[in-house]
């Protein structure tokens, strides 16, 4: 098809840019909706033509700000979006308030604390043992040409495989526990359900992040957290205060909230269209992919929370107990980030070019790090006050402990959408790298600090890691030409499906 005839379509779309030809035209990078056609493009052929087009056209070629994610937005451009990631990090904390101050109420600091270590050793094996498919599945999904059915027929047996796996590895690891750290057995017996829906809940996700729908995707990433607080309200009403109950409680938000998000992604599929040439991602490719990225993306200090691990079996139940009260008030900051990478990462993987890469990814840093430090300075000088008000008095020793915290966490903002940005530029190994050199760090650091200080030298320990994971990206950023400064160089590669 000659360059002019491409230009009178895309001069008749109500978008631009080179998402325009790959809606208009079909080709290999379209996204799920696509109609179909009768002409194809690669993904160099399409951004060729649309700069020539552009170039004749007399202006400046606009750059793809996540084309297939933003425009499935559903509200008023990327700014909109990156508020409703915003706002739905604020609600997340809240929530988490909320269910983590009802739970230490209920509970107490012993149960409390056995209640984080069944939560903490789930975490660690489904992340885990998803190999960071799910990252993947929304890399594929925000770059085009590949639908949802496509990826659940790719993906189907690792899934099943992965579900069974983790349920007996979860089983095995939970009966260690009735032994060694006085955990109950109905508890341990009930929260076998919760992997299973964990699992599925991550691939859920992952494809309607991909999918660009993000409001859908702040509503069912809350629904847990949503019913798990409501869960508490009721059973405090009711003088439910075992440590039977609110396990279940747990358990069962996240086994609803995992049957809905289902229904959702199922409902994405039925309403999929076929293109006249679609891609398929090979499974290994996949596969490499994520799990190159799953250390940068889930670190075991923030996702699969070893620091709380240490905490439990160095220090004491107790101990456990207060920390975790201490990392409630460390949510809001850690979640607005969140919030703005679930945007940044497909954002930045659909832009196509180098220059608009550096730039969204420099943007949304900016953004998150200014939020996090405009959200922990009143915490820190309330710490006292807060943990009396929220836990009671017997959370009041962690106050030093919470103000170490926040103080490290705007860092840790930072650090995770340069790796998200990173990881949507097409360097997912990058997070994975300096995650994995941070722990040269953080190892002595414990060693040499626990003993001595206690919660304060976790604390201490943990924060100091996350400036040197921040300093590793920031290199690495600039050795790929992301740097905040910018740097003339040709488009990143996308890495091979």
């Amino acid at each position: 098809m000659p360059l002019e005839t491409i230009a009178s379509v895309i001069g008749s779309a109500s978008l631009r840019g080179p998402l325009a030809y790959r809606l208009a035209l079909g080709g290999p990078s379209a996204p799920a909706g696509c109609a179909d056609a009768q002409v194809t493009l690669g993904n160099d052929e399409i951004d060729e033509a649309w700069r020539a087009q552009s170039r004749t056209a007399g202006r400046r070629p606009e750059p793809a700000l996540g084309y297939v994610p933003m425009t499935n937005a559903g509200g008023g451009g990327r700014r909109q979006v990156a508020l409703e990631g915003l706002l739905s990090g604020m609600v997340f904390q809240g929530l988490l308030l909320i269910s983590g101050v009802l739970a230490a109420r209920l509970l107490g600091p012993t149960d409390r604390g056995l209640l984080a270590l069944i939560w903490v050793v789930t975490m660690i094996l489904t992340q885990i043992g998803c190999l960071g498919i799910p990252i993947a599945v929304t890399y594929e999904l925000a770059g085009g040409g590949v639908t949802v059915g496509t990826l659940a027929h790719v993906l189907r047996r690792i899934l099943l495989i992965q579900l069974g796996g983790l349920t007996v590895a979860l089983a095995v690891v939970l009966a260690v526990l009735t032994h060694v750290s006085g955990l109950p057995n109905g508890p341990a017996l009930v929260s076998l359900a919760v992997l299973p829906a964990m699992v599925v809940q991550n691939y859920g996700l992952a494809a309607i992040q991909g999918s660009g729908s993000f409001r859908s995707l702040h509503v069912y990433r809350l629904m847990s957290s949503a019913t798990y607080a409501l869960s508490l309200i009721v059973g405090a009403i009711a003088g439910q205060d075992s440590l039977m109950f609110v396990t279940s409680a747990w358990v069962a938000s996240f086994v609803f909230s995992a049957m809905l998000t289902a229904v959702a992604v199922l409902r994405l599929v039925k309403g999929e269209k076929t293109c006249t040439d679609p891609r398929t991602p090979s499974r290994a490719a996949m596969v490499r992919f994520g799990s190159s990225a799953l250390l940068g993306y889930v670190s075991p200090t923030e996702s699969f929370r070893v620091d709380q691990l240490v905490v439990g079996l160095a220090l004491s139940i107790r101990d456990l107990g207060l920390y975790v009260a201490a990392l409630a008030f460390c949510n809001l900051p850690r979640f607005l980030a969140q919030g703005l990478g679930l945007v940044a990462y497909p954002a930045i993987a659909g832009a196509p070019d180098l220059a608009t890469k550096r730039r969204l990814l420099w943007k949304f840093v900016a953004l998150g790090t200014g939020a996090a430090a405009v959200v922990v300075t009143p915490i820190i000088a309330f710490a006292h006050p807060l943990l009396n008000l929220a836990f009671g008095h017997e959370f009041v020793a962690a106050a030093a402990t919470l103000q170490i915290l926040l103080a490290g966490t705007v860092v840790l903002c930072a650090r995770r959408l340069m790796a998200d940005g990173l990881r949507g530029a097409g360097a997912p190994g990058v997070g994975s790298a300096a995650e994995a050199l941070s722990w040269f760090w953080l190892v002595p650091a414990l060693v040499v600090l626990v003993p001595s200080m206690g919660l304060e030298g976790v604390a201490i320990a943990l924060s100091s890691s996350w400036v040197v994971t921040t300093c590793v990206l920031l290199g690495a950023a600039e050795r790929r030409g992301l740097g905040v400064r910018p740097r003339r160089q040709g488009p990143v590669a996308d890495p091979p499906s």
